[in-house]
């Protein structure tokens, strides 16, 4: 993708997330003024430990995933729409998103896993997610307008992210094989990656904190700078001989990058 796609791509994502936003905002404001928020829910279960694999797919709930003793799920304030379902070694969380800037009630999810998991993957919209302390082979995430923090997260084998207008923080945390596409927001990461990955900025803000130096750097500069180490570089480069890749398509904003020698 050369600079000019990226900064269409990266004001299209702005435009567009300004105009759904309005757009659904508006509705809720007219369905909501109707039917009020009566409707909503708690719900507290515990799953057996045959799940292996979490499909996640909310809009403006906030959301908790963390280690505990048992698989299990609280959720307080959530819609009648707010549907858990088994498949197989599968459990499915899916919520219609009823409105982008928030539930007035403060709807809000914790689950708690206690082993490794499979694949992990996550839709979130609007809402605020917090993880912290969960092994899984696979992860997967999509982030709207909201603000995700990650901790303490290991992913063995494949990790895909794709960023949106939002926050993005993950720190402590070791990735495999990491695809980052990002849109408009920050992203910050603490920790090691593993294997080849790829970073494809947009119009924002990256900053990679690595506890390593075992790394070879492959940047692609867009508009913005690309700082390594301290050191400023106005060019494409190829710097490092480390066994991990990290190969960055920069775009509009500021990438810095620090590496623990």
């Amino acid at each position: 993708m050369n600079t000019t796609q990226k900064v269409i791509k990266g004001f299209a994502i702005c435009l567009a997330v300004l105009i759904i936003l309005s757009i659904i905002n508006g509705i809720v404001f007219l369905a909501t003024s109707t039917i009020g928020f009566n409707n909503d829910v708690n719900i507290s279960e515990t799953y057996s430990s045959n799940i292996k694999n979490i499909n996640i797919d909310v809009g403006s709930t906030n959301m908790t995933i963390k280690k505990g003793d048992i698989l299990s799920i609280d959720a307080d304030n959530v819609s009648k729409k707010f549907k858990i379902k088994e498949h197989g070694n599968t459990l499915s969380i899916k919520e219609k998103k009823i409105t982008i800037f928030g539930n007035k009630k403060g709807s809000s999810i914790i689950i708690t896993i206690p082993e490794t998991l499979g694949d992990l993957n996550i839709d979130i919209g609007a809402g605020k997610l917090e993880i912290s302390d969960i092994t899984t082979d696979e992860f997967s995430l999509e982030q709207g307008a909201g603000k995700v923090d990650i901790t303490n997260l290991l992913s063995n084998k494949k990790t895909t992210i794709e960023g949106g207008a939002g926050e993005l923080n993950i720190t402590n945390s070791k990735l495999q094989d990491l695809s980052l596409d990002l849109g408009a927001g920050k992203f910050y990461f603490n920790g090691t990656l593993l294997g080849k990955n790829e970073i494809d900025q947009g119009v924002g803000e990256v900053i990679l904190d690595l506890q390593n130096n075992d790394y070879k750097f492959e940047t692609s500069k867009g508009l913005g700078s690309i700082t390594i180490n301290g050191v400023s570089y106005k060019n494409d480069i190829k710097l490092g001989e480390g066994q991990n890749i990290i190969d960055i398509d920069g775009g509009i904003g500021s990438i810095s990058i620090n590496t623990n020698k």
